[in-house]
C-alpha cells in the first residue's frame, strides 16, 4: 500500500510488520517481507532477524528458524540473547538436543547472556530427546549462575529425575518449588509419584497423591 502510495517503508516499519505478522500466524508473510528487505537492498538488523525467527518459531515452522539463524552470519547479523532463546525454543519443541547444546555452548563463546528462558528451553529440549543426563546438567548449571527456574524448567527436570529414578532430587526439587511459591501441576505430580514408585517408595507416592488430591490438582488419565 506505501509503495503504492509512492512510499518506500524503511527497515522499522518492515521490522515492525514483520513482528505483527508472526503474533498473527501469519509466518509466511513475515518472510515474504524479509526477501522482499533483502532484494531491495536495504540492510536487516538484528531486530529483523529476530522477528522472523520468532514468527517461524511460534507456529512451530522449526527448520525455518534454525535456518534463518545461519543465514544471520551470511547478512553480518549478530545474534542476541532473543536470537538464541528463539532459536534453543525451536529446537525444544523439535527434540533437536544435540542442536540446543551447540546453541548454549555458542552463547557462552560469543559472551551473550544466558537467561532463565535459555536455560528452560534447553532442558526442555534435552528431555524430549530423552537426555536425562544432559538436562539436569542444565538445570545445575541454571543454579550455579544464580538463575531461578520457572515451571517448565522445574517440570522438565522433574521429568528427567523420573526417568532416572532418582527420586531423592525430584522429592527435593518438589520442595523447592514449595518454598519459591511455584504451584505444582499435574505433570510435577506425576513425575515425582513415578519416580518414588519406580523405587519402591510407596509410601512417599501415596503421600504425594494425597496432597495432590487435597490441593485439588486433578490427575490425569
Amino acid at each position: 500500500e506505501m509503495r503504492r502510495c509512492g512510499l518506500d517503508p524503511d527497515l522499522i516499519i518492515y521490522n515492525s510488520v514483520i513482528s505483527v505478522c508472526g503474533k498473527g500466524s501469519k509466518w509466511l508473510h513475515a518472510l515474504q517481507l524479509l526477501l522482499e528487505i533483502l532484494s531491495h537492498d536495504v540492510e536487516v538488523n538484528t531486530i529483523t532477524c529476530n522477528a522472523s525467527i520468532s514468527a517461524c518459531e511460534r507456529n512451530s515452522y522449526m527448520q525455518h528458524s534454525l535456518a534463518l539463524l545461519q543465514r544471520m552470519c551470511d547478512w553480518a547479523t549478530l545474534p542476541d540473547d532473543i536470537t538464541y532463546n528463539a532459536s534453543i525454543s525451536v529446537c525444544g519443541k523439535g527434540s533437536w538436543w544435540q542442536k540446543a547444546l551447540h546453541l548454549m555452548s555458542e552463547i557462552q563463546e560469543t559472551g551473550t547472556k544466558a537467561d532463565v528462558i535459555t536455560y528452560s528451553s534447553g532442558i526442555s529440549a534435552c528431555e524430549k530427546g530423552t537426555q536425562w543426563t544432559h538436562a539436569l546438567h542444565l538445570f545445575e548449571e541454571r543454579e550455579h549462575q544464580g538463575l531461578q527456574a520457572g515451571i517448565i524448567a522445574c517440570n522438565a527436570s522433574m521429568s528427567a529425575y523420573e526417568k532416572s529414578s532418582q527420586w531423592q532430587h525430584a522429592l527435593r526439587l518438589m520442595a523447592n518449588m514449595t518454598s519459591r511459591g511455584l504451584k505444582h501441576d499435574v505433570v510435577a505430580y506425576n513425575a515425582s509419584i513415578s519416580a518414588c514408585e519406580k523405587s519402591s517408595q510407596w509410601q512417599r507416592a501415596l503421600l504425594l497423591l494425597t496432597t495432590m488430591r487435597c490441593r485439588k490438582v486433578e490427575p490425569d488419565a
